[in-house]
């Protein structure tokens, strides 16, 4: 486990150091590579503390979270077509699609981990019926050997 966890830094901090030395003003200041692998660690400390976090929640929950935030991102991105007229303005564009995702997708979030009890319960209903079993007995034969 260790091995992976300096792996995960040496990859941050590489990639922000990397990624902040190709910007145009390096030039001007060429301490900024060495600040974007400062960057790059704090980026690999809050990824370990949300794994940390990550660890601690409930399986239901985090389903639950990630099935709500697959469908509010669909649902941000399917209300983005009435503003797809702006796509000449680059800037808002995006800034209309990052808000209807960022919203949408903490509502489904939010909802999913809340409501994760509710749609397990719906999902193992709708998936295998409550009167399958009496309908249809299931014998389980196991061979028993002497």
């Amino acid at each position: 486990m260790f091995f992976l966890k300096a792996f995960l830094f040496a990859i941050c901090l590489l990639g922000g150091f990397s990624i902040a030395g190709y910007l145009r003003v390096t030039g001007a200041w060429p301490w900024i590579p060495y600040a974007g692998g400062l960057l790059g660690l704090i980026g690999a400390v809050l990824i370990l503390e949300v794994e940390k976090q990550i660890k601690k929640a409930p399986l239901s929950s985090s389903l639950g979270g990630a099935t709500g935030l697959i469908l509010g991102l669909v649902i941000g991105r399917l209300l983005m077509f009435p503003f797809e007229c702006f796509r000449n303005e680059a800037f808002l564009h995006y800034f209309i699609l990052l808000s209807l995702s960022g919203i949408f997708g903490y509502l489904g979030l939010a909802l999913g981990r809340s409501k994760a009890g509710e749609i397990g319960k719906f999902t193992a209903s709708a998936l295998i019926p409550p009167t399958f079993s009496k309908t249809f007995p299931v014998i389980c034969w196991i061979p028993v050997y002497y």
